[in-house]
């Protein structure tokens, strides 16, 4: 259950805080991937490069997709601009994956690497 009252969940907010929850689907696709394919130590060392790419490869493609169906529909005036609000992204996609944090503690414990390799990496320490 949501911690937010109905008011804070019903408020307007920037559709860019959906686009970090779509970079964070990734990261747990990614994860949830190797969970469910690694049953050994070699597996996951073999699979986690290949898993990592794919991860990066669709979180550019959503960006880059992103970035220009919202300069055709006149959100903002040129990719450029919309580049510009990558650290607001990167923002809200750290404030999504303390609220995942927060979320695996209190149902998924065994989970919680998740969001914590995702706030490590959004600090800039590599896995």
């Amino acid at each position: 259950m949501s911690r937010r009252t109905l008011a804070e969940r019903c408020a307007k907010h920037s559709a860019l805080r959906d686009v970090a929850g779509m970079l964070r689907s990734f990261d747990y696709a990614r994860h949830a991937a190797l969970h469910h394919s690694a049953a050994t130590g070699p597996d996951l060392d073999r699979l986690a490069p290949v898993a990592r790419e794919w991860e990066r490869s669709m979180r550019e493609g959503f960006l880059h997709t992103y970035g220009q169906v919202v300069v055709e529909g006149g959100l903002y005036a040129s990719v450029a601009e919309f580049e510009a609000a990558a650290s607001l992204i990167d923002l809200f996609e750290l404030e999504k994956a303390f609220y995942e944090l927060r979320y695996e503690m209190d149902n998924r414990p065994d989970w919680i690497g998740v969001p914590l390799v995702g706030i490590a990496g959004l600090a800039g320490v590599s896995e």
